[in-house]
């Protein structure tokens, strides 16, 4: 990882590509876990300028922290995009065809970045192609970044490098755009730019929402889509740019300036429309720890053109993706069904599946969809270790619930762990008769049966929560401490009866009982332990005796069937035990 340097400012090296007659490019990041990768995408047309190079220049800087440096950015892909007719030669196989095609070359690299509210990154090229609405000049693009109150990544925006559309027809292409981090976003049209703070001079009649100007045309951005329409045919430069809230405070944005390509109209042999879904189409889902899903959108066309339709699944370790198209006359389809892996963590980046579609026109009109796929909490009955309960909090009522449960089997959790994360499991056959909670949730350690066990995920999470724990009622029977005949005085070894019950009111199917004991008036050197050895309830064998202390002067108590019997009576269920300081004050007051 390359360490970006907070005490000086340094500059490796120039950061300018000549006579690449660009024709777009955006930066933007991600945070990795422990730092953050920087991505840069640059497109130019095939035939034009010189190649990209094997590694592009970024300069990184924050005033707040008087540091500007250029980080390289080694080149990990290039590709081209080919909106050529199906049997013709485009211009990146023959540089004076009159086909066109892009160029796009993908730069990344991993730095670290310390807190600051004002981190600037960007990239600058000084040879922006000459298009219908802007003439030649630097080209620009930066990304920002506020992480002084916490990490951030950019948006994930799956769209299309540039467009070839056709001149007098409005083509609308989904948005979707996605936030790995939840936070709010705002897409509008902007100026490009040819360095910090400054934009592009346009051409006379060019505006945000008129790219195209004199020309004619519009450009809009509705809740789910972007939509163009030029009248003219040439090449147009357009840039958007994305900025991210949280909380009501901008904390990053990032800027994609592209070409759109016009053919003129009407295409020479051709009804120039692209397969478009059928309305209602869903293109996002929700993924599931251990669980299947799938999405499928149907497309079509006018009739006469033929629909193909790629979907490239991904490869993720412990998922499994099955793409499906069907490439048809005037109709088609697209689908991709998915298995996520028992430990996909709900917090995951959204996956983004391409979907290529495009017809057997010439040129060729292609557009670029994607299924979304979220992973997700999925939680509302998920295994929290410990939580035997599934109350929501790990406490002294949970080994009651371990003893209750003591001896069932059924389904083990995959890659189970005893961390203090919601775990997916199968329901088992079983539950609790009372509440209903399923049996699953006593098997704490995810190993297939309740036993002893589970009671390291009581002790290993106790007191940890996952939402407002649930409010508890007291039994009916006294629960108190008999101290006939018991002494109090420095360093000595206490043992008091703990009692159940009286003669006038008999516990009647007692199954187990919790409670926390608390010593007040005196600071003990070891907190108390409650023994069962004395107690009408059963033998040992029969019983679980669960401590655990809070801290020097409390215990939380748990005694409990786990041969699920019980037992009607009263009388002495264990004893408390615990020692007082030699130190203490003779004239004390232990409660």
């Amino acid at each position: 990882m390359k360490r970006i340097l907070l005490s000086f400012a340094c500059l490796l090296l120039g950061n300018q590509l000549f006579a690449s007659h660009a024709q777009g490019a955006q930066i933007k990041y991600a945070y990795n876990g422990s730092g953050y990768t920087i991505y840069l995408e640059q497109y130019k047309a095939c035939g034009a300028g010189i190649p990209f190079p094997s590694t592009a220049y970024v300069s990184i800087s924050s005033v707040s922290l008087g540091t500007t440096v250029t980080v390289a950015l080694p080149m990990v892909q290039q590709d081209t995009v080919d909106y050529s007719c199906p049997y013709n030669t485009n211009s990146c196989v023959v540089p004076s065809s009159s086909e066109p095609a892009k160029i796009i070359a993908q730069y990344a690299d991993n730095v670290s970045l310390l807190p600051a509210n004002d981190w600037v990154i960007s990239f600058f090229e000084s040879a922006r192609a000459f298009t219908s609405n802007y003439p030649s000049d630097n080209l620009y693009v930066e990304a920002t970044l506020d992480n002084s109150s916490g990490v951030n990544s950019s948006p994930v925006w799956p769209i299309m490098e540039n467009y070839y559309l056709e001149a007098g027809t409005a083509f609308s292409y989904p948005k979707q755009l996605v936030d790995v981090d939840g936070d709010s976003l705002d897409l509008k049209f902007a100026f490009p730019q040819n360095g910090h703070g400054s934009s592009v001079t346009p051409f006379v009649g060019v505006t945000l929402s008129n790219p195209f100007g004199f020309g004619g045309g519009s450009a809009s951005i509705t809740s789910d889509a972007i939509n163009f329409q030029g009248n003219s045919a040439g090449a147009y430069t357009v840039a958007l740019r994305v900025d991210e809230y949280r909380a009501g405070s901008k904390i990053g944005s990032y800027t994609r300036d592209f070409m759109i390509s016009l053919a003129p109209s009407p295409v020479p042999n051709n009804v120039f429309t692209f397969p478009k879904p059928a309305s209602g189409s869903v293109f996002e889902g929700t993924a599931c720890a251990g669980q299947s899903g799938s999405l499928t959108v149907n497309l079509s066309d006018v009739s006469t053109d033929s629909i193909h339709v790629d979907v490239t699944a991904p490869s993720l370790s412990g998922w499994t993706f099955t793409p499906m198209s069907s490439s048809g006359l005037g109709s088609g389809s697209a689908g991709i069904s998915y298995t996520a892996p028992v430990t996909m963590s709900p917090g995951a980046d959204p996956i983004v599946v391409p979907v290529y579609v495009y017809d057997n026109s010439c040129p060729r009109a292609a557009i670029l969809y994607n299924f979304i796929i979220r992973p997700g909490s999925c939680l509302v009955d998920s295994v929290w270790p410990g939580d035997a309960n599934s109350d929501n909090v790990v406490n002294l009522y949970d080994p009651l619930y371990v003893a209750l449960a003591y001896g069932k089997t059924g389904s083990t959790r995959a890659g189970a762990s005893t961390s203090w994360v919601g775990q997916y499991c199968a329901d088992w056959a079983t539950h609790f008769p009372l509440s209903g909670v399923n049996h699953k949730h006593a098997d704490c350690n995810g190993d297939g049966t309740v036993d002893i066990t589970d009671l390291g995920a009581v002790i290993s999470n106790y007191s940890l929560t996952h939402t407002r724990p649930a409010q508890r009622t007291n039994a009916g029977a006294p629960l108190k401490f008999d101290l006939t005949g018991v002494n109090f005085f420095p360093g000595s070894t206490v043992s008091i009866p703990i009692v159940l019950g009286d003669a006038t009111t008999d516990v009647n199917m007692l199954f187990g009982m919790a409670t926390r004991i608390s010593i007040g008036g005196i600071t003990l050197d070891n907190a108390p332990i409650v023994t069962n050895n004395i107690t009408w309830m059963g033998a040992i064998s029969e019983l679980m005796n669960f401590n655990k202390s809070t801290n020097n002067n409390s215990v939380d108590w748990v005694q409990a069937h786990i041969d699920n019997n019980y037992n009607n009576g009263n009388g002495v269920v264990g004893t408390l035990e615990f020692t007082i300081p030699i130190t203490a004050p003779e004239a004390s007051t232990i409660s």
